[in-house]
């Protein structure tokens, strides 16, 4: 979940309200402040403001800040025009929420293609190249994707096994 999302769906007192609402408006511009200076913007404490961090799954409010700001960069430069949480609004039309869809969808590929890490590819292509047989262990809706796995990597010789559940490789090696 979006640090974001987070902060604008968690059960919080009002005290903690307001230091989210000072968040969401400021975005990247809490990176050059400190708890002192939010806490005198917002008369309250800075414990109240580390404790609302670590509320929200950080450590305090440097590592807060840092993934916040991190996260903020990393939206606007790669999701310009829709919102990947709530991509369409009921009032758009068929040929509004396509075009929505597609250029998410663009969006989505671009961004997983700028983050291969190609070395990391070339070695797990060598793996898959150099071994003869392939385990997979997998569960729930990921099966699926191992079942598919497995049927395309036949269809060019190469043996996969899936296994459901972590003890079937067990039982099959007694």
């Amino acid at each position: 979940m979006l640090i974001s999302d987070k902060l604008k769906s968690f059960d919080f007192t009002y005290a903690e309200k307001e230091i989210v609402k000072y968040f969401l408006n400021q975005k990247e511009e809490i990176a050059r402040q400190s708890t002192r200076e939010i806490s005198k913007r917002l008369y309250c404490s800075p414990s109240s403001i580390i404790r609302l961090c670590q509320k929200l799954g950080f450590t305090g409010f440097e590592e807060f800040k840092e993934m916040y700001v991190e996260e903020l960069h990393y939206l606007n430069s790669n999701f310009s025009d829709i919102n990947p949480s709530i991509p369409f609004m009921t009032e758009d039309n068929i040929q509004t929420i396509s075009n929505k869809m597609c250029s998410l969808y663009h969006e989505i590929i671009d961004d997983t293609h700028s983050l291969l890490d190609h070395d990391m590819l070339r070695k797990s292509l060598n793996l898959l190249k150099n071994n003869k047989n392939i385990y997979i262990i997998s569960s729930g809706s990921q099966n699926d994707l191992a079942l598919t796995f497995r049927d395309k990597m036949a269809r060019i010789g190469k043996h996969v096994n899936v296994y459901q559940s972590i003890d079937e490789p067990y039982y099959e090696a007694c």
